[in-house]
């Protein structure tokens, strides 16, 4: 005997939502992108000490230098002179000190 076992209809069809792989994408770079520049934010927020001491040191380090290096009257003539031709006269002296000095220091 074939009987045919009859089932009741849904009462709610299920409607799934629409895919849309670009908006999937989209959103899973948007998530990327925030927690890249939530990390860059975390380092520069950690590396601004360091970085603010090292510059600070290495002003120090070449005040040192040219203090060594370049007489402390040139450095005043060519920051202070009247005219323009003695603060050109000075910068020259200054610009061929330091070369000569890294010249002999490299080799």
């Amino acid at each position: 005997m074939n009987t045919i076992l009859m089932l009741p209809a849904p009462a709610k069809v299920l409607a799934l939502p629409a895919y849309d792989p670009a908006a999937a994408a989209r959103a899973a770079f948007q998530k990327l992108a925030d927690a890249l520049l939530n990390l860059v934010r975390a380092l520069a927020d950690a590396l601004a000490p360091v970085v603010t001491y090292l510059v600070s040191l290495s002003r120090k380090i070449w005040d040192v230098v040219l203090n060594t290096v370049i007489p402390p009257k040139w450095r005043y003539l060519y920051k202070h002179a009247r005219r323009r031709r003695v603060r050109k006269k000075y910068e020259k002296r200054i610009r061929e000190r330091i070369l000569k000095w890294v010249r002999n220091a490299s080799g």
